[in-house]
C-alpha cells in the first residue's frame, strides 16, 4: 500500500496524486472522506466574531471543494475505461441543519446534493457514484465534541457500512438506522416545525412568519427526503418515468 499526505484544498497537488495512483494500479474505487469541523465547547457560541469567514471558508474548502479535487481526476480516468466508482462521505448533517456548526452542515449538504445529481449525470459513462451520510462516528474528532451525540456508532461498524454500501452500489448509504425516521421528518417542510425543534431559543429580530413559510411551502419549496436507500436497479430516466406513472 502506498500512502501520502496531501492537502485536498490544493487542486494541482491532489490531481497529481490521484493521477499517479491511477497510473500505478488503475483505480477502481475512490473514497473522498477528508473533512474538518468547527468544534466548540458551547453549542450556541457567537459564530460571527473575527476570523469566522476564514474558518467557514476553510471548512467548505476541505469538505466540499476538496471532494471535487479528489474525485474529478479519478472520474476522468475511470470514464475512459468505462468503469469505476467514487464514494463521497457526507453526513446526516447534510440532511438536517447541525446548529452548532453551520459551515459543516452546509458543506455536507452541498456534497450530498452534488453526489446524488452526479450519480445520474455519470450513469452512461460506467462510473458509479455513492453518497454515504453517517451520523456520529466515534473518532478523535467527535471525541472533542461535547454536545449530545445521539446513536453514536463505533468505527468498525461505520467502516463495514461504508464498504458494504458501495460494494452493493447503493446510491445512498445512511446510518445508524434509528435516525432514519427523525432525519426524514426534520429534512422535510414545513420548515416552521423543524426550525422550532432545532432552535435553541425563540428567534430574535426579523424572522419569517408562519404565513410566509406557508406560502413558500405551497410554491414547492420542499427539500430532501429521509430515504435510507435509493433504488439503483434501472437507469435514472426509467426510474423517473416509473415514479411519475
Amino acid at each position: 500500500m502506498v500512502t501520502a499526505v496531501v492537502d485536498v484544498t490544493d487542486r494541482a497537488a491532489t490531481a497529481a496524486w490521484v493521477r499517479d495512483a491511477d497510473a500505478a494500479s488503475g483505480l477502481d474505487l475512490v473514497i473522498a472522506c477528508a473533512g474538518i469541523a468547527q468544534v466548540t465547547s458551547d453549542a450556541w457560541a457567537p459564530h460571527y466574531e473575527a476570523g469566522a469567514v476564514e474558518m467557514y471558508a476553510r471548512i467548505f474548502g476541505v469538505n466540499t471543494t476538496g471532494v471535487l479535487h479528489t474525485i474529478c481526476p479519478a472520474i476522468d480516468a475511470m470514464a475512459g475505461r468505462r468503469r469505476g466508482q467514487v464514494a463521497i462521505i457526507g453526513s446526516l448533517a447534510g440532511w438536517v441543519p447541525l446548529v452548532p456548526d453551520p459551515a459543516y452542515s452546509g458543506s455536507k449538504a452541498a456534497v450530498l446534493k452534488f453526489g446524488r445529481a452526479l450519480r445520474h449525470a455519470l450513469w452512461d459513462t460506467g462510473v458509479r457514484v455513492n453518497v454515504v451520510t453517517p451520523g456520529f462516528i466515534k473518532t478523535p474528532l467527535t471525541d472533542a465534541v461535547r454536545e449530545y451525540k445521539p446513536f453514536q456508532v463505533g468505527l468498525d461498524y461505520a467502516l463495514d457500512r461504508i464498504v458494504a454500501g458501495p460494494a452493493a452500489d447503493d446510491a445512498g448509504i445512511v446510518f445508524p438506522p434509528p435516525l432514519h425516521v427523525p432525519v426524514g421528518f426534520l429534512a422535510s417542510p414545513p420548515w416552521i416545525i423543524s426550525d422550532a425543534l432545532l432552535s435553541p431559543s425563540p428567534p430574535s429580530g426579523r424572522s419569517l412568519s408562519s404565513a410566509s413559510c406557508e406560502r413558500g411551502w405551497r410554491r414547492g419549496g420542499i427539500a430532501g427526503g429521509g430515504c435510507s436507500r435509493w433504488q439503483r436497479t434501472a437507469p435514472p430516466s426509467q426510474r423517473l418515468r416509473g415514479a411519475l406513472g
